[in-house]
């Protein structure tokens, strides 16, 4: 499951910034190794709530400096959804 989440969270920043499919990895960080903006940012989150059905607050947004993070705060929502 974490492996087709990071494919569609990886797919959505990719689409926002405009890189090409495989630009994005688990690792890099979304200001220092991306460039991503504030805007860009707003526009990921909330992508990635209406892709999967999920909340995510304005503090979590603020801890996520990577593409893993955000892989990471899905799976886990996803996760309690389940409970």
């Amino acid at each position: 499951m974490s492996a087709a989440i990071e494919r569609v969270v990886t797919r959505i920043i990719e689409r926002t910034l405009g890189l090409r499919v495989t630009g994005v990895s688990a690792e890099q960080h979304l200001v220092r190794d991306l460039a991503v903006e504030s805007i860009d940012i707003v526009n990921i989150a909330l992508d990635v709530e209406d892709a999967f059905g999920i909340e995510i607050t304005d503090e979590e947004v603020a801890g996520l400096d990577s593409v893993g993070d955000w892989t990471a705060i899905v799976a886990r929502k996803l996760a309690d959804d389940d409970e």
